[in-house]
């Protein structure tokens, strides 16, 4: 009998605590549907970012104090698999992974994220996940881990009760993982497994997300420090990619970032121009194919925060911007920018002073080396978005920074012409627009007949490069 009435009151206490987990656990629960929600095409991109934060945050210090993650990604029929070696998990930092809040303790001084809000755009892979790892007792018994294997983190409900229910139980289940086994070895890789089946077009998403991350990887390496190798690995189309990363001497004023790029049995070297202020909190990454050589940087994020800000890819320069200091807005798709909001005014004039504090850096270095540098026509053109912000105070400040970006670019002397390199306002001469959709679309044969007969007349540039310019200039002065 008293047998039968222990097991009732231990049926009570845990009737008790799935309780009060549920009641705890409504409001996360409401947020996280909510943000399910809100996932677009582009979350998928975002997703990796996210993962790659923050295991950049959870790198592990070595003897000399220096941290350095080791990433693998790789994609299946039936996962998206993020490994990485970093930090074990604890109580705080597993329970805020399965509620999807910032954790309490961040180890790192500069870590920029750890299971928040923004780590909700990894479910674009999966709305299931199996979690492998270590969960570190250290507070209770130091020295001890206890294993963590395919825990299941569970985000298929068609209700909010469903999924508080099952987000309560995910909870008691970690508290129950402090009566299991006690070991002294911690794993070395933590294991993130989302399974496709369970979102909406997850299997495209990953192979565009690691499609892109291939693309962004060089430049997402030279900002993160703490970022020392990750292989992307596609075994469905049966592609592997390891980057790996060292610091070459400077070349032309520059700083190097040598990115190994080891594509099955090939091995490629890119190497990554940058300057970087004195206080190391900002990085302007040059479109350079060699230390003189320019190429553009189409398709790439022009700003980053450690990370790219999808959706600043025509921001307006060929230039990249890291800063520590910029403020990104909530979706990480740009920072903040003037606006009539008083509330975010202190962000927007932060982020403003960045910008142009960085732009006078990298001035200052172009003017120093534009005779340097080769292929100009690549870089030139400004796409700064000046008419179609929602508020006339956001399209004054791009006024105003194309206007900079315009007042600088035109006295470099960067236009081959017939003669040597010349400036925008040496009085070089070029096509209008008019006369240049016509040659493209419609009389390109007269092409040779116009280029000749406007040479006699005018000071031209190349004939090879005319009718990039007539574009560039266009752009600038429209």
């Amino acid at each position: 009998m008293e047998t039968s009435l222990e097991h009732k009151s231990s049926e009570i206490k845990k009737a008790w605590a799935i309780a009060e987990k549920r009641q705890f656990c409504k409001q996360s629960c409401t947020k996280i549907s909510q943000g399910l929600d809100r996932l677009d095409p582009r979350s998928g991109d975002r997703a990796i970012w996210e993962l790659l934060q923050n295991a950049r945050d959870l790198a592990i210090k070595d003897a000399s104090g220096n941290r350095e993650a080791h990433i693998k990604i790789t994609l299946t029929n039936e996962e998206f698999i993020f490994a990485h070696k970093g930090m074990p998990f604890t109580h705080d930092t597993f329970g805020s992974l399965v509620k999807q809040v910032s954790s309490q303790t961040k180890e790192n001084e500069d870590a920029v994220g750890q299971y928040g809000t923004g780590f909700l755009t990894t479910h674009a892979f999966g709305r299931q996940l199996f979690v492998s790892g270590s969960l570190d007792m250290e507070e209770q018994v130091p020295g001890k881990y206890v294993s963590i294997d395919k825990f299941n983190i569970d985000r298929t409900f068609d209700s909010i009760t469903e999924f508080v229910d099952k987000m309560a139980g995910q909870l008691l289940k970690i508290d129950d993982l402090a009566d299991a086994p006690k070991i002294s070895e911690c794993k070395e890789w933590t294991v993130f497994s989302y399974q496709l089946a369970t979102a909406d077009n997850a299997k495209e998403k990953a192979k565009l997300a690691l499609e892109t991350a291939m693309t962004m990887m060089p430049y997402v390496m030279t900002i993160n420090g703490a970022i020392g190798d990750i292989t992307l690995s596609n075994e469905i189309e049966g592609k592997s990619v390891q980057f790996t990363k060292e610091s070459l001497a400077d070349e032309n004023g520059l700083k190097v970032m040598g990115i190994h790029i080891q594509e099955n049995e090939h091995v490629a070297l890119k190497k990554v121009y940058y300057l970087q202020s004195d206080s190391r909190e900002d990085i302007i990454i040059l479109p350079l194919r060699d230390a003189h050589t320019a190429e553009s940087l189409e398709g790439i994020a022009k700003l980053f925060v450690f990370f790219p800000l999808l959706g600043t890819e025509d921001f307006g320069m060929d230039f990249i911007f890291h800063s520590q200091r910029f403020y990104p807005v909530e979706e990480r798709n740009g920072i903040w920018l003037p606006v009539e909001n008083g509330n975010v005014r202190s962000k927007f004039q932060s982020n403003v002073n960045v910008l142009n504090e960085m732009t006078d850096m990298l001035f200052g270095y172009l003017e120093q080396h534009v005779g340097e540098i080769s292929n100009w026509v690549a870089i030139s053109t400004l796409k700064f978005e000046t008419v179609r912000n929602k508020e006339d105070v956001t399209n004054d400040f791009f006024l105003d920074f194309k206007k900079k970006w315009v007042n600088f670019l035109q006295q470099l002397p960067i236009i081959p012409s017939q003669i040597e390199r010349t400036s925008a306002c040496s009085g070089i001469k070029v096509f209008s627009s008019h006369i240049v959709e016509a040659l493209e679309l419609q009389h390109r044969d007269y092409f040779d007949a116009v280029y000749n007969v406007a040479s006699l007349v005018y000071p031209l540039p190349d004939k090879s490069e005319i009718l990039a310019w007539s574009h560039i200039l266009d752009g600038w002065y429209a």
